[in-house]
């Protein structure tokens, strides 16, 4: 090819057209440039499908790790629903000044049974090395990052201000002094059934661990809910690929 063009120049030369040839010397340029351009522009679609393809890979772990996460909240929600249900029925037995039962101990042993919440943010970790705007879609960027950022770390503090330092403080002393037997959470036995009944400090600790266990559920709910919407986004996205 180069040597076919170079020949039509030597002719054009070799004739005194200079005029021609100058306008074919031009035109060769161009073309020269515009296959410059076209294959600069060729590889800069290949370099974006790369990204692309990798931004899609990202999403894909992304949502695998949420899902892991979302799953692994939906058990704490359950044991923490278990909990709330247990303290209300111990409640109602101080309010009706029930007789004792066996049935009772279930409940006493779910008095405090709560697992915490420890999200898996691996893949996060990995987005954030390579660049998190490497995600196209802004409102999946931002969402993300958010829920990685400050929501998981919210309910962290949540569950430690309202769970552990109210076991602690509240809940453990009741434990230790109260009970005899404990095999958390199928059953605890009470030391004096009566006395306890009795103990309006014991009440009132019920009471404050219902509303404790509510706080920290509807938080967990809602993390839950957000992490649910931020997987039907990367679902939508990853339709794209």
């Amino acid at each position: 090819m180069i040597s076919f063009f170079r020949n039509i120049r030597q002719n054009l030369l070799s004739e005194g057209k200079t005029v021609k040839y100058l306008k074919y010397a031009m035109g060769e340029i161009v073309l020269v440039v515009i296959g410059i351009l076209i294959a600069l522009q060729i590889n800069n679609w290949n370099e974006e499908r790369k990204v692309r393809d990798f931004e899609f890979v990202l999403l894909k772990e992304l949502r695998t790790e949420l899902t892991f996460n979302k799953n692994d909240l939906d058990q704490t929600l359950i044991i923490l629903n278990n909990s709330i249900k247990s303290n209300k029925i111990i409640a109602s037995v101080f309010e009706a000044h029930q007789p004792y039962q066996d049935t009772l101990d279930l409940h006493f042993a779910r008095l405090y049974s709560f697992s915490f919440f420890i999200a898996n943010n691996t893949t996060y970790d990995k987005l954030k090395n390579t660049g998190i705007d490497i995600i196209q879609n802004e409102e999946i960027r931002n969402r993300i990052s958010s829920l990685y950022t400050y929501e998981f770390s919210g309910l962290e503090k949540i569950e430690s201000l309202y769970m552990q330092e109210h076991y602690v403080n509240y809940l453990k002393p009741i434990f230790m002094n109260e009970f005899i037997t404990f095999d958390f959470p199928n059953s605890l036995k009470v030391r004096d059934y009566e006395s306890f009944m009795r103990n309006a400090k014991i009440k009132q600790v019920i009471n404050f661990t219902i509303v404790n266990l509510g706080i920290v559920m509807r938080t967990q709910q809602n993390l839950r809910n957000e992490m649910e919407e931020i997987i039907g986004m990367i679902d939508e996205e990853l339709k794209k690929e």
